[in-house]
């Protein structure tokens, strides 16, 4: 084998582990608790002297997340952990390309901010690259499975998985700050 084959063995490539919850009866109160997160974030101060003495900012988002972490313990056979992978630039190009930026009345804001349908690129990252978790046991589901999973889950997870395909794929955030090259 050649020095490159043998080099691209080594390859690794970044991920993040999203959970789902398939549950839709406890849908409200897992958004509930989410949103508890995100407002205990929003809470820490940027720079340290906002802080008073003794005040721990840092603990109320530690103790929201330990809220969210017992909740899916509590729906294990209803939670789900999807893995999503940084992709190989050529690859995410070609997604990005069949994903342009929705029609105006059918746009997220996250699909603003980034050029493109990020809901859409997040499906097809997912379904590309995507894997199931449980414990050590790393699952690549079918063609079929994915279409039945995109069938059962809550807008707010597919949110949470299209910004995490984002994130990986889309870095710091250049394509937000230098925009995106749109054809006249």
């Amino acid at each position: 084998m050649s020095i490159l084959g043998n080099k691209l063995k080594t390859v690794s490539r970044a991920f993040k582990d999203v959970t789902v919850l398939l549950d839709r009866a406890r849908l409200a109160e897992r958004e509930a608790l989410m949103k508890a997160v995100t407002d205990a974030r929003r809470s820490v101060p940027e720079e340290a002297e906002e802080m008073r003495m003794g005040e721990n900012p840092e603990a109320a988002v530690e103790e929201a997340m330990k809220a969210v972490r017992e909740f899916e313990e509590e729906l294990h056979d209803s939670v789900l952990t999807i893995r999503v992978f940084e992709m190989p630039s050529a690859q995410w190009q070609q997604i990005l390309a069949k994903n342009p930026l929705p029609a105006k009345g059918e746009r997220l804001p996250e699909d603003n901010a980034n050029g493109f349908s990020v809901l859409g690129a997040a499906i097809d990252a997912v379904e590309a690259t995507g894997r199931v978790v449980d414990g050590d046991t790393v699952d690549e589901p079918s063609a079929a499975e994915w279409r039945e999973f995109w069938e059962n889950i809550n807008r707010g997870d597919l949110i949470r998985l299209g910004t995490a395909v984002v994130s990986l794929n889309e870095g710091d955030g250049s394509r937000a700050m230098y925009g995106r090259a749109k054809k006249a």
